[in-house]
Order: C-alpha cells, then structure tokens, then sequence
C-alpha cells in the first residue's frame, strides 16, 4: 500500500495503459467493427452499419473509352448493356465518391482513404459493387482500377488498348481481346487472365495467389509470382518472350510457341510442353523438371544437370548431368539446371 500510495500516478498510467489495450483488441477482434477515416476535417471513427451510398446513371447521349476507379472495397464489374453507365453500391464509411465524366473518361473515387483496425474481418464488403455497362462492340482506350479489397470481373472478352488492374486482397476474372497492354497486381488472390486476339505485353505480379492464363496470342510475357502455383495455356500462335519468376508453387506451361524463355523457380514442380526458336532455360532450387519439345531431338542442343537428382532423355537414363553435340548450323539452346530435382527431357519426333 506504501508504494501504491507513493508511486500513485504511475500506478494509474499503467492502468490507463492497460485499459486502453483491452479496449483496443476487443476493437479489433470483433467488438466494435468499425474504421478510422480521414478527410479534410480531421481523424473520424466510422461505424461500418452507417447507411451505403448508391448510385445509378446511364448515359444516353454521352458515352466513355476510359475508365479510372479507384477505391477502397467494392467489386468492380464490367458488363454488356444497351447503354453506357455505371451503379454503384458502396458502404457510407467509404466517405465521399466523387465521379465525373470528362473527356470521354469516367473517373469514380474514393476521396477519403480508410484504416481499419478490424484485423480478424476482412470479408466486410462483399456486397458492395460498381457495375460499368458498355454496348456490345465498345472499344475503350484504357481501364485503370485500383481496389483495395474486392474482386474486379470483365466478361465477353472486352477490348481494350491498356489494362491496368490493381487489388491488395480480390480476385480477378477477366476476358480481354486484341488489348495490346495488359498489367495486372494482385498482394493476395488468383488472377484468371483468358485473351482473344493480339497482347504486345503482358505482365502479371502475384504475392499469394494463383495465376491462370490462357493466351492466344502474345509477343510479350512476364509473371513474377512469391507463393501459389503458375499455369499458362497458348495456342501456339505467333511468337512469345517468355519470362517467368516463382518463389514457392508449381509452374505448368501448355501449347506455347517460345522464341526466347526463362524460368526461375525455388520450389516447384515445372512442366512445359512447347515449341521454341531461339533459346529456353530453366534454373530450380528444389523441384523435378518436365519439358516436351515439339521437334527433333538432334535438331536441338542441351546442357541438363542436377545436383541430386537424375536426368533422362527420352526416357533414356543419363546420370546427372548431359551437354548434348552441337550439329551443324543455328540450333535453338535448352538449358536446365536444378539442385534437387529429376530432370526429364522428352522431344515428340
């Protein structure tokens, strides 16, 4: 009692300390499920039930080929319709959204960015939307979304010149034809990619989520992805530089026509069936290695080599390591090299 009555006031700070931390993980953990917003008066707390924001227009003698939405947590979908506009069902907390329509370019905005503490509920806005319509045959210049936490879906293989798609926790499902510029981000989910048609450039950056692509045709293509599996379908049409880095997942590649490829991966499987010109090399730390080339075996040279593992050729036994002769004249190059891992190299002729 000597010291409580002697150190009272750091008794109650601790206490105060104390009540605030308890205050704050029962925040967090569901008790109060709210967010702290900014805007251009101050820090506010928001209550997530506040009524939502609901907007609808339709455009009859205006029309968009760009679109720009960037906001905090809606499901952003791309539909055909008879007309040009949008709906949009967003909650109250999202603080004010700004669109206009300036140009030919729609822009939707989130003026007032959002921090929420409710760690263990990230499925809060599932049923809030933006719903872009567009007539059948629309070509548009460029669509840019940001979205922090919802899916963005794109049906009916729209076209478009320059796609760039941004989530930190949503999926994408998308049909795209003769888009020469595709980017795609994602932090935390699967990214479905199907195109019809001409892509110059395709780059895909996935943290932790898989990756889906099915390409007609492509000159350029580049996925880096940290943790889920790879799996890319061509048509064998045109040809493509391929680049492909992964940290964690298998990697499956079908039906490419390659002229230059790469592949780095540190864990996981990789097979590849494909027909290349130029040049193909494969490194893994950890994984077996399956290729079927689309050619002669003695059209082709090829340095295989596994630290501990076996390498076949044809299904022919040949150790651990083979460099293949060089015949005569310009030769594609196959290069596959990993640390523990078979290596397996099949040629269908």
């Amino acid at each position: 009692m000597k010291f409580i009555a002697k150190n009272w006031w750091k008794v109650s700070l601790c206490l105060i300390v104390f009540g605030v931390f308890v205050g704050f993980l029962g925040w967090t953990l569901g008790g109060y499920k709210s967010f702290v917003y900014v805007d251009k008066n101050g820090i506010h707390i928001a209550d997530k039930n506040a009524s939502d924001i609901t907007i609808s227009e339709t455009f009859t003698d205006d029309f968009f080929d760009s679109v720009e939405i960037d906001i905090a947590s809606a499901n952003i979908i791309f539909v055909e319709a008879t007309n040009f506009g949008f709906d949009l069902n967003v909650s109250a907390n999202e603080g004010d959204i700004n669109w206009n329509l300036v140009n030919n370019k729609l822009v939707i905005k989130n003026q007032s960015p959002f921090y929420s503490f409710n760690l263990f509920n990230f499925d809060i806005y599932n049923d809030h939307y933006i719903y872009v319509y567009y007539p059948a045959g629309s070509v548009f210049k460029e669509i840019k979304c940001v979205n922090t936490s919802s899916d963005i879906t794109i049906n009916s293989y729209l076209q478009v010149e320059k796609l760039h798609l941004t989530t930190v926790s949503g999926k994408m499902d998308l049909f795209v034809a003769d888009c020469p510029i595709i980017d795609l981000n994602t932090a935390s989910d699967n990214i479905n990619l199907t195109t019809k048609g001409f892509t110059s450039s395709i780059n895909v950056t996935s943290i932790s989520g898989a990756v889906k692509l099915n390409i007609d045709e492509c000159e350029s293509l580049v996925v880096n992805s940290t943790s889920d599996n790879i799996n890319i379908v061509g048509s064998n049409k045109g040809l493509v530089d391929l680049k492909i880095t992964s940290i964690s997942g298998d990697i499956n590649l079908k039906d490419l026509l390659v002229k230059n490829g790469i592949i780095n991966n540190t864990s996981g499987r990789i097979e590849a069936h494909l027909s290349f010109t130029e040049s193909f090399k494969i490194e893994s730390i950890s994984g077996d290695v399956d290729v079927l080339i689309e050619g002669i075996v003695t059209d082709y040279a090829y340095n295989l080599s596994s630290i501990a593992g076996d390498v076949k050729v044809n299904n022919e036994n040949r150790g651990n390591k083979v460099i293949s002769e060089r015949s005569s004249g310009a030769y594609p190059d196959i290069y596959v090299h990993t640390t523990s891992g078979d290596i397996k190299l099949f040629f269908t002729k």
